[in-house]
């Protein structure tokens, strides 16, 4: 969770690329820490939407927000912030590709999600 939560200020600070570090770390450790591949790809979303794949982050995002919604789960504060920035970012990089899968893609499961960022 360390390396997520260091991501997502990183991405907030427009430090990309250490952020994708992080993120990749992040993803590693995924497979012995399974409740956090959904935050570890809100963060792939939010690096895609900000890095010029705006349809692959809507993608992505489209699944992991499925995913809460299907576990029940309510994203905290400083998350929902980080959700509505990566949309924005996604949104002021590219509206229309960005918005074109979030609602086609909410089926997508996170292990296919996480193939798109892999």
């Amino acid at each position: 969770m360390e390396h997520y939560n260091l991501a997502s200020v990183l991405l907030q600070t427009g430090d990309l690329n250490t952020a994708r570090v992080h993120l990749q770390r992040s993803l590693r450790l995924c497979p012995a820490k399974r409740a956090l591949l959904g935050y570890t790809l809100l963060g792939f979303a939010g690096l895609l939407a900000r890095t010029g794949d705006p349809h692959t982050a809507d993608q992505v995002l489209g699944a992991v927000q499925a995913h809460f919604e299907a576990i029940g789960e309510v994203l905290d504060p400083g998350e929902a912030l980080e959700l509505s920035t990566h949309i924005a970012a996604g949104q002021a990089r590219d509206a229309e590709a960005f918005d074109s899968g979030r609602q086609a893609d909410r089926g997508m499961s996170l292990e296919r999600a996480r193939a798109l960022v892999e």
